[in-house]
């Protein structure tokens, strides 16, 4: 019964409702990203997602890349490749910034 309690709890806030959060495949559509780009928290996860996306790519790739991700160059980065390419999404924002910063080319995901 506690968990039914706690679960009602979690998914009736609206802490969850208002911001955004980047889903682990495709990221935030890119009118998100546009919408909420000095949001704290969407920052934040843009900085990680990068992070993430880039040390996935070196573990698998052997032409491996070492950037100094800020999260000020990372947003920036995202937020100019959103206004280019609103159809996008934020996966292939941190494609494009890998390209840029030397990673071999990869296919990117279709427009939706």
């Amino acid at each position: 019964m506690k968990a039914i309690f706690l679960v009602a709890a979690l998914f009736g806030s609206t802490a969850f409702a208002t911001k955004p959060v980047i889903s682990v495949y495709e990221g935030l559509p890119c009118r998100t990203v546009l919408e909420h780009q000095r949001d704290p928290s969407v920052r934040a996860q843009l900085h990680q997602y990068a992070r993430g996306y880039i040390s996935a790519y070196n573990t698998y790739n052997p032409q491996r890349i070492y950037p100094d991700l800020s999260e000020k160059m990372v947003v920036n980065h995202v937020v100019k490749h959103c206004r280019k390419n609103p159809g996008y999404g934020t996966l292939n924002a941190i494609r494009s910034m890998a390209l840029e910063l030397g990673a071999a080319d990869f296919p990117r995901s279709k427009e939706p």
